[in-house]
């Protein structure tokens, strides 16, 4: 999903004849956009670099913008009704990503999901703690969470530390 994602950011904004060329400087070919398939985090990383190197972004913020991409994708995607069933506001979304990923994970079984939980949520802030055995990936989990907050129609400002193994997000809502 993530590579088709990737696939879906870099056709938007570079059309068929930019996604060839990311795609001849990845290394990829298409079959490396077959849907519940596991691929090596280092094509991704490739894929991931080929997008940026066009786009003129650093890892950080090509990461950022395609979290943000990818919950647009999801949202408007066959996987749209695993978003719906998730949650119908941002914290009972949030609060229910582990299940979200353990479902994900009967179909992908060696998939290496995150780990998200809701550490505090009310009105003014919500914190959450993400655990991956990926290195990295904050500014992804960023812009998925400012996919999130549009998703939702909610406003807010979004900030990391780590903390021992987990990263801590918090969101302070407008």
């Amino acid at each position: 999903m993530i590579h088709k994602a990737a696939r879906d950011m870099a056709l938007g904004r570079y059309g068929e004849d930019g996604w060839r060329q990311i795609l001849a400087g990845s290394g990829l070919s298409d079959e490396h956009f077959i849907s519940a398939r596991q691929y090596p985090d280092e094509m991704t990383e490739h894929l991931l670099g080929a997008i940026g190197a066009r786009a003129g972004l650093d890892r950080e913020a090509l990461l950022e913008a395609f979290g943000r991409h990818w919950i647009k994708y999801a949202g408007s995607s066959a996987y749209s009704s695993i978003l719906d069933r998730t949650g119908g506001d941002l914290v009972t979304f949030l609060g229910n990503l582990d299940r979200m990923h353990a479902s994900i994970k009967t179909v992908v079984d060696r998939a290496q999901l995150p780990f998200f939980n809701v550490e505090k949520a009310d009105e003014t802030e919500i914190e959450i703690a993400y655990r991956s055995s990926r290195e990295g990936l904050e500014p992804f989990v960023i812009g998925l969470l400012k996919g999130l907050l549009e998703r939702f129609g909610e406003e807010g400002e979004i900030a990391w530390r780590r903390e021992g193994e987990a990263s801590l997000f918090r969101i302070a809502r407008a």
